[in-house]
């Protein structure tokens, strides 16, 4: 008897083993794409404050704020006054963060801060 095909054994067996690598690679997939958020969420960040750290230095601030949005209209960031800055990690937008600037030049973006358009932040 010739009869061409697979077992049901033969059939779970397959099943079973595809069903092994799924549950070890699903996890480690998970976890890198999650560290690249993380890394480019970090990327982001460092670049807004740079922005912020230049725009001190060109037009003589201290101990004040700037929205991400006023870094983009000033050219201090690429893109218009319009476009969103989107973060990668949680997807909220940035643009009415505020970037603290010291008074040493250096710059921290705050990520709970947002601006309600005060004076400060122009």
């Amino acid at each position: 008897m010739n009869k061409k095909g697979f077992t049901l054994v033969e059939v779970l067996a397959v099943i079973g083993i595809l069903a092994i690598i799924v549950v070890i690679a699903v996890p480690s997939i998970i976890t890198s794409r999650n560290a690249t958020l993380a890394k480019e969420e970090q990327t982001k960040i460092k670049e807004i404050e740079t922005a912020a750290s230049f725009y001190a230095k060109d037009e003589g601030k201290q101990s004040c704020y700037i929205t991400v949005q006023n870094l983009m209209a000033k050219g201090y960031l690429v893109g218009n006054a319009n476009a969103e800055v989107v973060n990668p990690k949680d997807n909220t937008i940035m643009n009415s963060k505020k970037v603290y600037i010291a008074s040493d030049k250096s710059a921290k973006y705050n990520s709970s801060a947002n601006c309600s358009g005060c004076a400060a932040c122009q």
